[in-house]
């Protein structure tokens, strides 16, 4: 079979979350058609990170970003770095003729977003490249296998609502409400971090509420107009080197943005990280004839309610499961050997990729599912638009 090699650049968090997944893919689906390979991990320090990573699973640790994309045995490069950190990597990569896999949201700044973008279609205009330069024997073009970590999309409640919605269950959509709630930030002793500065992260929306746009996008279609307000609930932190004066801060702790579709939809998108105690994701859409709710909590199936039949449906009522639904479940781990629903939408996000570089042909049969990197180049654009109408970034 075909050995696909992975290569991570970063050793944080979200490069935990994806190691996991890809280690348990082969478990959970033992009849895929490829071999994961665990290739190099690319990270600042590879005396402090080195054991651990090889502990992992990882054949090399590098500490030179340039080493890991050259390396003839990584096909996939997963970048797991700051935002800001996103553009140099992933244009690096598609040069060389490799995938990305880059986590979200696609940049730090609509600017660096665009130039990924184009970037990523002038790769994918070579894909008559022959085997080599980093692409193993009977591997497709890869550049065109990239995607942005946008994995809500795979939630089966997801493209279970993508299918009603499209076989016109609730009607036509009126409005919708979408909410993600994280805490943790209203401490004032958190200490600064990349998250917290606009040239390396961003705020609240950037943060999870790009998750919420890229959905908003993929179930009902492209932001028309918007208006936004932001809040810093906590304006200073301890700096992270002992002894130095508090870091001012001025990303948003909660903004929210009001929103109008080119359907004439109407709706709102709430993203915050000051909420202690109430972590959820809500995504609420209403219609015609009924409604729709999608939680983190269910992430098998959507509540809906049916206005001509008064029937809430908590569970169940698809019989027969719609395109998007059918695509998800493919890739999507099953109940009984369940990660969690974080890692698991990691997991079946990074299995649509990795089936991509295996055989392009694979995708031709199945829908839009993916983030592509225009999906996260437009995710992108409506998060800048949305900030400065906030009036938090100029």
């Amino acid at each position: 079979m075909t050995a696909i090699g992975v290569g991570i650049i970063g050793w944080g968090f979200t490069a935990k979350v994806h190691t996991m997944a890809l280690r348990a893919l082969p478990v959970i689906f033992p009849d895929l058609p490829f071999d994961v390979s665990l290739a190099a991990v690319a990270t600042r320090d590879p005396g402090k990170n080195g054991p651990a990573i090889r502990r992992a699973g990882f054949a090399r640790v590098y500490n030179d970003v340039a080493a890991l994309i050259a390396d003839g045995n990584v096909q996939g490069v997963d970048i797991c770095t700051p935002n800001g950190l996103h553009l140099s990597p992933a244009t690096a990569a598609w040069a060389a003729g490799k995938a990305v896999y880059c986590e979200k949201p696609l940049a730090a700044t609509l600017a660096d977003a665009e130039a990924m973008a184009a970037a990523w279609r002038a790769a994918g205009l070579e894909a008559g490249r022959p085997a080599g330069a980093g692409r193993p024997a009977g591997v497709g073009p890869l550049p065109a296998a990239s995607q942005v970590a946008l994995m809500l999309r795979f939630l089966p409640a997801v493209a279970r609502a993508k299918d009603w919605i499209a076989a016109g269950r609730i009607g036509r959509v009126l409005s919708f409400r979408a909410r993600m709630v994280h805490g943790g930030y209203l401490d004032p002793n958190r200490a600064y971090s990349w998250r917290l500065n606009w040239e390396m992260g961003g705020g609240a929306m950037a943060d999870l509420g790009i998750h919420l746009i890229d959905t908003v996008q993929f179930l009902l279609g492209p932001v028309a107009d918007l208006t936004a307000r932001s809040r810093t609930f906590v304006t200073e932190r301890p700096s992270p080197v002992p002894g130095e004066p508090k870091v001012p801060v001025r990303v948003d702790d909660w903004t929210e943005i009001a929103c109008e579709l080119d359907s004439g939809a109407v709706g709102t998108i709430e993203a915050t990280r000051a909420g202690d105690g109430q972590e959820e994701t809500v995504f609420e859409i209403f219609g015609t004839d009924g409604s729709l709710k999608i939680t983190a909590a269910s992430p098998l199936f959507p509540q809906c309610f049916d206005r001509k039949r008064g029937d809430l449906v908590v569970r169940g009522g698809d019989p027969e499961p719609g395109p998007f639904t059918k695509a998800a479940l493919t890739v999507y781990p099953p109940a009984k050997l369940t990660l969690g629903t974080h890692v698991d939408a990691h997991l079946a996000a990074l299995h649509w990729w990795l089936r991509r570089m295996a055989d392009p042909a694979w995708e031709i049969a199945m829908p839009p599912l993916v983030a592509s990197i225009e999906d996260g180049r437009s995710a992108q654009s409506v998060l800048e638009r949305a900030y400065i109408a906030s009036g938090i970034k100029g």
